[in-house]
Formats: C-alpha cells, structure tokens, sequence
C-alpha cells in the first residue's frame, strides 16, 4: 500500500489504525482499526456522515470497541493490512 497516493488525512487515519492494532496487540490492522482511526483523526467529516445515514456515532464507536477487545491478541511479529482493507 502506497501511503503517498492517500491525502494527508487519509494518512493519518491509516497510521492511527495501524498503532491501534498495536495497542490492542493484534496481528492485523482490519476494518474497525480504520473505523475508529477516522471517528478519532477526522472528529467533524465521519460524524457528519454517520449522521446523514442516521447512524450514532458513539454507539458504533461502543460497537466497534466490543469487536476490537473481541479479536485474538499476539505478541512479537509484525503487524499487516488485512486482505480486505489491503483491497
């Protein structure tokens, strides 16, 4: 994945998913890594969103959380795009 074709908060949001995944000490950075990535780097455009296809934003970000504290830890090794993120 090349960092340099995404805008800039784009990249932020990927770097932000990307040491999520390690805080939670996973093996993959999927798609609620990148959820709560762009609810946290770009607080007013995911909400707006969210908002316009009347979905609650904190109550996604709980969800999101549950599914995160849900998913296998490792430790060592380096952390990989999912497959379906990578796509």
């Amino acid at each position: 994945m090349q960092l340099n074709n995404f805008t800039i908060k784009a990249q932020e949001a990927l770097q932000e998913a990307q040491q999520l995944a390690m805080s939670f000490s996973h093996a993959e950075i999927d798609f609620e890594h990148l959820f709560k990535a762009m609810l946290k780097t770009d607080t007013y455009l995911f909400s707006y969103l969210l908002q316009k296809i009347e979905i609650d934003d904190l109550l996604l970000l709980k969800v999101i959380n549950e599914i995160l504290e849900e998913k296998s830890k490792v430790s060592g090794g380096n952390i990989q795009w999912s497959r379906a993120v990578s796509q």
